[in-house]
């Protein structure tokens, strides 16, 4: 069985929650979720948090979570990584940016920071084809969907998503 659900907007605890209500409500055994990613990014915790349930839930379920990369930038790139699979199309468009403090903190933690970036570098190497150095020069760069499949960011160019 296949199911379908949206990914709109910056990642915050709503989005968060919301893809969460979305999962339980749909989620049977052997489901194969298509999650469209429609994103300019957010909050990293929230991401993972999403991506954590969605782990659990294929786990559980022996469900399967396909990234439908329409625009996937930052965090939605990230939780786009931590699926199955990763879908684009000929218009997909998918931005690497490392962690950065958060909006309105001025005294961040530096080795908080730097421990969060080196984490999604490490996430990003492990999920694609990139090394480091591509990490540093593709970063803030729009990718295109067929960038995205040489880079390995995406697993596979379709024609359109499920609908």
């Amino acid at each position: 069985m296949q199911r379908k659900i949206f990914v709109k907007g910056r990642f915050d605890n709503a989005l968060a929650e919301q893809f969460k209500a979305d999962v339980k409500r749909l989620v049977c055994k052997d489901v194969v979720f298509h999650v469209e990613i429609n994103s300019p990014g957010g909050n990293l915790g929230r991401q993972r948090q999403m991506a954590d349930f969605a782990k659990e839930i294929s786990e559980q379920y022996n469900a399967r979570f396909i990234a439908e990369m329409k625009w996937a930038e930052s965090a939605g790139l990230s939780l786009a990584l931590s699926f199955h699979e990763r879908h684009v199309i000929v218009s997909s468009i998918g931005i690497i940016h490392l962690p950065v403090h958060a909006k309105g903190i001025v005294n961040g933690s530096e080795k908080g920071l730097q421990r969060s970036r080196e984490r999604n570098m490490r996430f990003i190497l492990k999920k694609t084809n990139l090394k480091e150095e591509d990490v540093f020069n593709l970063e803030n760069q729009l990718l295109s969907g067929n960038e995205m499949l040489r880079y390995g960011i995406a697993t596979k160019k379709v024609p359109i998503f499920m609908r």
